[in-house]
């Protein structure tokens, strides 16, 4: 985690400079779209350049509702979705389901490695912070605790992100755009329903996703500090409470935020979601219209 924001007397490890470059083009029926990709620097080091392999991981937070629900979700599923779909578009199950690249594996985990590495908090499980040994100001500043984050606190928190709730989907909805949806692919991997063993028994949930990695081609890989990019297979986002999201004001779509619209983010799909991008590429101006306000919508 580069800081960007320190406590007083320790300096910040660095900054991040973003600059976009246009991508354009047309869709089938004539109709123009336009793509932003960002590029990102890191500048004003203050401990030294990175290794030039070292990767850049730009992440925005995703929203924290329905973590509960979908910690429930059984393994078994999760490989049955798998084998059910398509070679080409396969998902592979990792041992995690948290995360933009499904590599926390409960959100206990998730919490903790929140609070050491963006916040400087310890816990029972994580008693370090993450200064490195060129940073002795960071090392050698006043602790609140051993833990910092006792466990009740810790559990508390991880409480209120299992319960949060998903806002529902905005009511009258068009039955076309699922119909589109569907039709066009989408739901191989963002699936509209997954099965959750609750306490009080199984019950069906909303997700849109399969909780499983997909390559969605070079655009949305990572790259190292020297600009080469690495393979970076990637979640099915869950799609449930978008339009909460979307409501908030100017959106920060995808796992870095470079997408403003759902338009965008659909277009950014590539790899294994090529096909399905290519159906949506090829519906009329109408039909991509009411498939993107019904995504829009849930």
């Amino acid at each position: 985690m580069l800081n960007t924001a320190t406590t007083a007397g320790v300096a910040h490890e660095g900054r991040i400079e973003v600059d976009y470059v246009d991508r354009r083009g047309r869709y089938p029926d004539g109709s123009a779209w336009r793509l932003r990709e960002p590029r990102y620097r890191l500048v004003d080091l203050a401990y030294g350049d990175l290794h030039p392999e070292t990767v850049m991981k730009p992440r925005i937070g995703p929203a924290l509702f329905g973590r509960g629900l979908l910690e429930a979700v059984p393994s078994p599923a999760l490989e049955a979705v798998a084998r059910a779909q398509p070679r080409a578009q396969r998902g592979v199950r990792s041992a995690g389901r948290f995360g933009w690249q499904a590599d926390v594996a409960t959100l206990e985990d998730q919490t903790e490695r929140a609070l050491q590495r963006e916040m400087g908090l310890t816990t029972a499980a994580r008693p370090f912070d993450d200064c490195t040994a060129a940073q002795l100001a960071c090392r050698n500043a006043v602790a609140g605790g051993a833990p910092e984050m006792r466990a009740e606190y810790l559990q508390a928190m991880v409480t209120f992100e299992r319960e949060l709730a998903v806002p529902g989907p905005a009511p009258n909805r068009a039955a076309t755009g699922a119909r589109l949806f569907a039709a066009a692919g989408c739901g191989i991997c963002h699936r509209d329903t997954l099965p959750a063993d609750l306490p009080g028994g199984r019950v069906s949930i909303a997700s849109y996703t399969d909780l499983l990695r997909h390559d969605l081609g070079e655009g949305l890989a990572d790259r190292r500090v020297d600009g080469r990019r690495v393979p970076s297979p990637w979640r099915t986002a869950p799609q449930w409470g978008l339009q909460h999201d979307l409501a908030r004001g100017e959106p920060s779509l995808m796992h870095d935020g470079r997408a403003r619209t759902v338009e965008e983010a659909v277009l950014w799909h590539d790899g294994q979601a090529r096909e399905s991008r290519r159906r949506f590429a090829a519906l009329s101006a109408a039909q991509r219209a009411a498939l993107l306000d019904w995504v829009s919508s849930l």
